[in-house]
């Protein structure tokens, strides 16, 4: 798994300004959902904003959509990527494919060794 993705669902009480898009407010509230999970963390806000420009960066905007939709559907908030394998899989293969072909992007020095896309 990326690191940088393992407080994508997670966190406590939302804070500051709102949303910039409708995107990053769903991610709001699937994050401020999962507040009560073992993983949880603060600063949801900073969080999504931070995975929508990442997601417009690498191209990948309209898989994390669909990640974000299945993940609304998710009947256990604490296990949102066991609820959406296929999503999740789709949105880090797409992360993996730029990586491959952008090596030097200063995002895909965040990837663990041994595959990308499929850790």
């Amino acid at each position: 798994m990326l690191p940088r993705f393992s407080l994508l669902f997670v966190g406590a009480l939302l804070t500051g300004c709102g949303p910039s898009d409708d995107v990053v407010a769903q991610c709001v509230d699937q994050c401020v959902a999962a507040a009560g999970c073992p993983s949880g963390s603060d600063g949801c806000l900073d969080i999504c904003e931070d995975e929508r420009s990442f997601s417009n960066h690498i191209g990948c905007a309209s898989e994390y959509e669909s990640m974000l939709d299945c993940l609304d559907t998710a009947s256990d908030v604490c296990d949102q990527f066991g609820s959406c394998p296929e999503e999740v899989s789709i949105y880090f293969t797409c992360f993996g494919d730029f990586c491959v072909a952008n090596p030097s992007d200063d995002e895909c020095g965040t990837v663990e060794q041994g595959g990308g896309a499929s850790n």
